[in-house]
């Protein structure tokens, strides 16, 4: 069992997502190696979800071989969990606020992202669960938060997990707000009012990075399914603007997030995303989506 401090093993964590990124072809080896990095921490569910993932990678011919699923059966068996409490462990009693200001603080304070993404993963699961329903103030923080790591030009290894965290906290909120299949929610004016200035929000921020081209990929890589349950859930809610004031948020969809995402320079995941999210937004109101698109 390790007894480096743990700001070594931080930067170990970093090392490798750092090299992920770069090295797709040894990606299930690196997964791995970062699967062991996060249980020195003592991030057992960090260490599993890497293990799970080297081994779907292996499945591919791509990455393929005797030894890579060898690999991964090893480490199935052999990988480690510190005692040593892991964030999620320390966070699980947290009150929501503590982690909306942790994931806040650290947009700067870069040694902390690694916590502050697995605290954020605390936070997702309760929304998704039903046992947390944000304020509008929290949504709107971390909304901020995840624009203001998009701004940065260049993120790092740690800040790009950091701000698909923050997206999918954000969205898991945004998305228990939204009723199935373009069904109306029930009648709650102040939630509504809620989404529209969230979407508000959203729309002056891109508008501020309007000529942002580096902005407008790391957001749209990050955050697209984000936006998606931003505009969706405003417009299948009950006490949703009328179709003017709709507009605006399928006109900003339609015009920057599926243009941005369909890009030649955008990857599979982000056209995936995207196209889903039109699918989407068509089922929540034909009108206002073929009126935004034509």
């Amino acid at each position: 069992m390790t007894t480096e401090p743990a700001s070594q093993l931080q930067a170990n964590v970093d090392r490798l997502t750092a090299q992920l990124q770069a090295a797709s072809s040894d990606a299930p080896a690196l997964l791995l190696q970062r699967a062991q990095a996060y249980g020195d921490l003592g991030e057992e569910a960090l260490a599993r979800e890497d293990i799970a993932r080297a081994a779907a990678l292996v499945k591919d011919p791509q990455y393929s071989s005797p030894d890579s699923v060898a690999a991964v059966e090893r480490a199935v068996r052999e990988v480690t969990i510190s005692p040593r409490a892991g964030a999620r462990s320390r966070y699980a009693q947290a009150s929501d606020q503590e982690i909306v200001d942790l994931a806040v603080k650290a947009v700067a304070a870069v040694d902390s992202q690694c916590e502050a993404k697995s605290a954020l993963m605390v936070l997702e699961q309760r929304v998704l669960a039903g046992k947390s329903v944000l304020a509008a103030k929290q949504v709107r923080t971390q909304l901020s938060a995840f624009h203001d790591l998009c701004e940065q030009i260049g993120l790092d290894a740690g800040a790009t997990e950091m701000a698909s965290a923050l997206a999918s906290c954000v969205g898991a909120a945004l998305s228990r707000l939204a009723a199935p299949g373009g069904e109306a929610v029930k009648r709650d004016p102040a939630t509504a009012a809620m989404l529209a200035d969230i979407v508000q929000q959203i729309i002056d921020t891109w508008a501020k990075n309007s000529t942002n081209g580096a902005f407008k990929q790391q957001a749209c890589r990050h955050g697209t399914r984000m936006y998606t349950a931003a505009v969706y859930s405003l417009s299948t809610h009950q006490d949703k603007p009328t179709d003017s004031g709709l507009q605006p948020a399928f006109n900003f969809y339609i015009g920057q997030i599926w243009l941005v995402g369909t890009l030649a320079t955008s990857g599979p995941n982000e056209a995936s995303d995207v196209c889903q999210g039109m699918l989407r937004l068509l089922t929540a109101d034909r009108a206002q989506f073929v009126y935004a698109f034509v």
